[in-house]
């Protein structure tokens, strides 16, 4: 189980790095979600409870987008970048109706919670799984590890180009 405080702090620890955290989202808004959608993944639940979505390891652009939910169902209209308007359109896609998508790369990879439990990697480009199931204590670890290589790879181009 995540403590997703910790994540936030350890987020805000990283040299180098920016991110943009929404606000929480409420229990009321999680519930109405899970009754449109099926009941989220626990991990899911508890981090939308933290943060509402957020924005890792923002360059020029974030490389992680972590979705929340949207704060109403025209929201969806604007951007599809919410849980509770990718997912639909993912399940009815790939046909995999009880499926998750929780977030997006900049590279177009997609997050997917498979069997409420486990996160997978889906390129949209190549259109093939990119990572094998991946507990979210993985999946994690591997978003600040991917994040830190990009930032001193970042720096690095910049501090060589002078």
């Amino acid at each position: 189980m995540i403590d997703w405080v910790q994540f936030v702090d350890r987020l805000g620890c990283l040299p180098g790095t920016r991110h943009k955290l929404k606000p929480a989202c409420s229990s009321e808004r999680i519930h109405e979600a899970g009754a449109r959608l099926g009941l989220l993944p626990e991990e899911t639940r508890r981090m939308l409870l933290i943060f509402n979505g957020a924005e890792l390891f923002v360059d020029a652009m974030p490389q992680f987008t972590l979705f929340g939910l949207s704060e109403i169902i025209q929201d969806c209209r604007k951007s599809t970048w919410f849980i509770d308007c990718y997912t639909p359109k993912w399940r009815l896609m790939m046909n995999r109706p009880l499926d998750f998508v929780i977030g997006i790369t900049c590279y177009d990879g997609v997050f997917v919670v498979r069997d409420c439990k486990r996160i997978c990697e889906w390129n949209n480009g190549e259109e093939r799984w990119l990572s094998e199931d991946q507990s979210y204590e993985e999946w994690v670890e591997g978003l600040i590890k991917d994040g830190m290589n990009t930032a001193k790879e970042l720096k690095g181009g910049i501090a060589g180009a002078r």
